[in-house]
C-alpha cells in the first residue's frame, strides 16, 4: 500500500511538472519581439521594408512607421 501511494504521488508530480513546462513554452511562443531594419525611403517603401524584416528575422514582418520626420522600418517577429 505504501509503495502504491508513493508511486501515485510521484506520477502526479511528473504530470504537474510537464504541465508547467507546456504552459511556459506556450507563453514564450506567443511573445512578439520588435527590431529595426533601417530607414524607409521612396526607393525602399513598405514592400522593401517587409522583405528586409523577413530576411533579418525568422518569421518576421515589417512596416514603415514615422518617428517625427523620419520613416523607420520596424519589424515584429516571434521571440
Amino acid at each position: 500500500m505504501e509503495k502504491t501511494t508513493s508511486l501515485v504521488f510521484f506520477v502526479s508530480f511528473l504530470i504537474m511538472c510537464a504541465s508547467v513546462v507546456d504552459q511556459t513554452n506556450a507563453i514564450n511562443a506567443n511573445k512578439v519581439c520588435e527590431g529595426g531594419a533601417g530607414i524607409c525611403t521612396p526607393q525602399c517603401g513598405e514592400d522593401c521594408c517587409e522583405a528586409h524584416c523577413v530576411k533579418k528575422y525568422r518569421g518576421g514582418s515589417g512596416s514603415c512607421n514615422s518617428i517625427g520626420n523620419i520613416l523607420l522600418c520596424q519589424c515584429e517577429y516571434p521571440c
